[in-house]
C-alpha cells in the first residue's frame, strides 16, 4: 500500500522558534505566551523552508485485522533534512516505547519513500515534563542510529535542521 507521509504537510511560518504540541494530532504553536504547553521547541532562525506534517491520528496504516500501525506524532522537513518527532508528556521518561514508535514510523516511511533523498536524517524524542535526559543516552542514540541509519536526539529542543 502506498502511503503519502507528506499528505497533510504545511509550510511553517518563518519565525525564530515555534512549538510542537501533542493535541492528537500534533500541531504547531507560534504563541510564545503558551510556551509552557509546547512538547518540543523547534529553533528555526526564521528559515522559510520548514514543512510540518502531522502523522499520528492523521495517517492511518492498517497492520492487520483492524489494528493500526503505531506512528510518531509528526515529521519536520526541509529540502535536505527529515526529522521524525515523537512527543511525550510524562514525569518518568522511558525511551523504549517512543523509540519503538520512531522505528516503526521510519520502517513504514522507507517502504513508500526514499529516505536517501534527504542528506540529514534525524529522529527526536521530546518530553516537556522531562526536558533533560541522561540515562545511557549516548548508547541508546548510537544503537538507534546503527539500526535505522537515522540520528536520534533526546530532549525538548529541536535545533536548526542541517
Amino acid at each position: 500500500m502506498q502511503v503519502d507521509f507528506f499528505k497533510f504537510a504545511e509550510k511553517v511560518e518563518p519565525v525564530k522558534e515555534f512549538g510542537l504540541v501533542d493535541n492528537a494530532p500534533a500541531e504547531i504553536n507560534y504563541d510564545e505566551n503558551q510556551k509552557e504547553s509546547w512538547n518540543a521547541i523547534v529553533k528555526c532562525n526564521k528559515r522559510d523552508d520548514y514543512q510540518f506534517a502531522p502523522l499520528d491520528k492523521k495517517i492511518k496504516i492498517m497492520e492487520s485485522f483492524n489494528k493500526e500501525e503505531s506512528l510518531c506524532e509528526c515529521l519536520l522537513h526541509t529540502k535536505e533534512t527529515i526529522a521524525f518527532v515523537e512527543l511525550k508528556e510524562r514525569k518518568k521518561q522511558h525511551t523504549k516505547q517512543p523509540i519503538e514508535q520512531l522505528e516503526n514510523t521510519i520502517r513504514l516511511f522507507k517502504q513508500t519513500h526514499n529516505i536517501d533523498d534527504f542528506l540529514f536524517k534525524k529522529a527526536f524524542v521530546c518530553n516537556r515534563k522531562r526536558p533533560h535526559y541522561n540515562e545511557a543516552k549516548n548508547s541508546v542514540c548510537a544503537d538507534f542510529a546503527t539500526r535505522n541509519g537515522v540520528a536520534l536526539h533526546i530532549g525538548i529542543e529541536i535545533g536548526e535542521m542541517e
